[in-house]
């Protein structure tokens, strides 16, 4: 009996499987690939020259050094980054686009709707500083504490106001949960940026801020601002002589803010752990540890898991003030 030919059989079943293969690694994500192949985005919703964008140019710095790609920061300001967080959200998860960002992010969707859900639309990295707000004084202030300001603020209340970055950012809530374990009314008085803040600090057109620590220092420094607090449960060693604000009779205040790197929903966990272990290993470094001191802030390590339940506890933190506060749009 003659047996069929199955030669033209077993090239068809070696075609499929070649070609199965083939559509298998096409199919496979960018992340299969040995990332990162080309240049990374670091978005950064603040303007050039504040902590946020100082923190995120050395690590760029460091990164590029490190995985032998350009990592590259672009600044989109607005909305107390908002509209780089939205843009974060809808870019493809490949690890191409990540945002340096600051609890600000969980700050903004407590008290009005965005574009995007804090929890649900990004994939938490690192967390890279933290650090507190200054509550400063203009010298012209009749007070050298904290509780001296509030009995000035209680006697005459219309006169004190204070001074942020912006409506709904973190540094809003710093104020509003001052304003809420006092029983003050401080007025809040918003600004397109911790610049023009300062600026009228300095010039006495407010009274008050709860503004950046970095920014601040030079003005510290020559005494043209005047130090009440920090907003830290702990002093800042970048300011040691300044106590904080739990300290000074407000029991368990605590608006101390963060830096960290965050990216898109769906990152993959191994581009999450690579990042994660060159950033822990960066901030040990003696001038980045510098230079970020520099910016106000401290290098902080976390693991992706801790950075995750730092952003969710943020969310709720600012959820509750808000809700208190009613500050809710």
């Amino acid at each position: 009996m003659r047996l069929p030919d199955l030669t033209g059989r077993r090239d068809i079943v070696k075609k499929l499987f070649i070609s199965a293969i083939i559509s298998a690694f096409m199919g496979l994500p960018a992340h299969s690939a040995e990332w990162p192949t080309r240049s990374v985005t670091l978005i950064v919703g603040y303007a050039p020259g504040g902590s946020t964008d100082i923190v995120a140019r050395v690590l760029a710095a460091s990164l590029s050094k490190k995985l032998g790609v350009a990592f590259v920061v672009e600044n989109k300001s607005g909305a107390n980054g908002d509209i780089a967080a939205s843009e974060l959200v809808n870019s493809t998860p490949d690890g191409y686009n990540l945002m340096v960002t600051t609890d600000s992010i969980t700050a903004s969707p407590a008290i009005r709707k965005t574009r995007y859900d804090p929890i649900k639309d990004f994939t938490p990295i690192a967390m890279l500083a933290t650090g507190p707000f200054l509550l400063a004084a203009n010298p012209s202030v009749k007070a050298n504490s904290v509780s001296e300001l509030i009995s000035l603020a209680r006697n005459d209340p219309e006169k004190y106001s204070y001074a942020t970055s912006g409506v709904g950012n973190s540094q809003h809530f710093a104020g509003e949960k001052f304003n809420a374990m006092t029983g003050l009314t401080l007025v809040h008085v918003p600004y397109r940026g911790g610049g023009a803040a300062i600026t009228d600090l300095l010039s006495n057109q407010v009274p008050l801020g709860f503004l950046g620590t970095g920014p601040l220092m030079q003005y510290v420094q020559t005494h043209k601002i005047k130090p009440l607090a920090v907003t830290s449960i702990k002093r800042s060693p970048l300011l040691p002589n300044v106590p904080t604000l739990d300290e000074s009779g407000l029991s368990g205040y605590d608006m101390s803010t963060w830096i960290g790197l965050i990216g898109p929903a769906g990152l993959p966990d191994q581009m999450v752990e690579k990042l994660n272990k060159e950033i822990t290993q960066a901030l040990q470094e003696p001038d980045i540890k510098k230079q970020i001191n520099n910016a106000g802030m401290e290098p902080t390590s976390y693991s992706a898991a801790e950075f995750t339940d730092r952003l969710k506890d943020s969310f709720l933190k600012f959820k509750e003030l808000a809700e208190s506060q009613r500050m809710t749009d």
